[in-house]
């Protein structure tokens, strides 16, 4: 189910849509974790409920009765799952960041880092898989979010709905792009982080609009998103280490652990730092007002036709490419088209085209 808006249906069904179909298949993967496993269940559940939430937000300022109540409960939902997700991904991000750096290890390796990492990804598998108590809890209250669904309402229509989402969500990027540059701190990289996964979101959200380079810039703030989770992941890593070293190994193997991931988050924080400058130079109407432009262009006029050379827009509509060259030949033959005995294949082809022929009778 693509997480797209589109042609011919209001904002507001558009949101309740989407809304739907991200819970309806949260609950799925939840009740019959045999399908995906239950970490992935956990996963998707998680991303299902971020991508919920940044529909309310599009839609905030013409929804603001209900924004609260439903952004809180798709929250709430997601973070009684964190802990089971939250190891998975450390031991995911401090992999990555050894795979990445494999000659920058300390002498000895980092081996009973990750052994505590691992365990503790264990540990936190086997508790979700051991004890459903919190799984059915996070049901009961994606199901009450259910139910309220067909109950939202969203003033206005068309780009009068979603125009001052955009330019909040974007705008509250800058305001935590300034806060970083200002003090860079975790918490402050983390907060950029939700802003650009939401603006990331909302760029998703209209990809039927074909807006001109809106594809670049959706991957960009996903980029962005991604890098910045990592350096949060990496944040959390040196946080554990240091409250409890004595579960990591040696106090030289841990020391030289949170220098080296230390090093690595610094670098990520840095590259993000030098996205996000591009990516948050415009002001947030002026933005909206970009993104508008091409929105009102679509839902007026609809989608744009494909330019280009005739070749890149048309597949040739007969199967003389697939044939050889000594059938091409006999269908020259068979209907005397003259030179043919001079002509090579690209020839033949065009030609047996001019006259007219598709080569279903070869």
């Amino acid at each position: 189910m693509a997480f797209r808006i589109k042609l011919n249906e209001s904002v507001a069904d558009a949101i309740r849509r989407l809304a739907r179909e991200q819970t309806s298949e949260a609950l799925t993967n939840l009740r019959e974790p045999e399908r995906r496993g239950i970490v992935e269940s956990v996963h998707d559940c998680r991303k299902r409920c971020k991508k919920a939430r940044g529909l309310i937000r599009l839609v905030r300022p013409a929804a603001e009765d209900q924004y609260q109540s439903i952004n809180t409960g798709y929250r709430d939902a997601a973070r009684m799952l964190s802990v089971y997700r939250d190891s998975h991904a450390l031991l995911e991000t401090f992999d990555d960041a050894v795979a990445a750096e494999p000659h920058g290890l300390p002498p000895g390796g980092l081996g009973t880092v990750r052994a505590e990492l691992a365990r503790r990804r264990d540990a936190a598998t086997a508790a979700v898989e051991g004890d459903v108590a919190p799984i059915g809890e996070v049901i009961a209250r994606l199901e009450l979010m259910a139910d309220s669904i067909d109950d939202w309402t969203v003033d206005g229509d068309g780009w009068d709905a979603v125009e001052g989402g955009w330019a909040k969500t974007y705008g509250r990027g800058r305001v935590a792009l300034e806060a970083v540059l200002v003090d860079p701190a975790a918490e402050g990289f983390h907060e950029l982080r939700k802003r650009a996964k939401y603006t990331g979101y909302h760029l998703h959200l209209v990809r039927e609009a074909d807006i001109p380079g809106g594809r670049a810039l959706q991957r960009a703030f996903e980029r962005l998103s991604d890098g910045l989770g990592d350096a949060h992941d990496l944040a959390v890593l040196g946080e554990q280490l240091a409250e409890t070293p004595s579960a990591f190994g040696h106090d030289e193997t841990v020391a030289a652990a949170r220098d080296f991931l230390d090093r690595r988050q610094l670098e990520l924080e840095r590259r993000s730092v030098r996205l996000a400058r591009q990516l948050y130079r415009e002001e947030p109407e002026d933005f909206a007002c970009r993104i508008g432009a091409h929105w009102r262009l679509w839902h007026n006029h609809g989608p744009a036709d494909r330019v280009g050379e005739i070749a890149a827009l048309y597949e040739p509509d007969d199967n003389l490419q697939q044939l050889t060259v000594s059938e091409l030949q006999t269908l020259a033959r068979i209907h005397d088209l003259p030179g043919r005995s001079r002509l090579r294949r690209n020839d033949l082809v065009a030609t047996l085209r001019a006259h007219g022929v598709n080569g279903a009778d070869a």
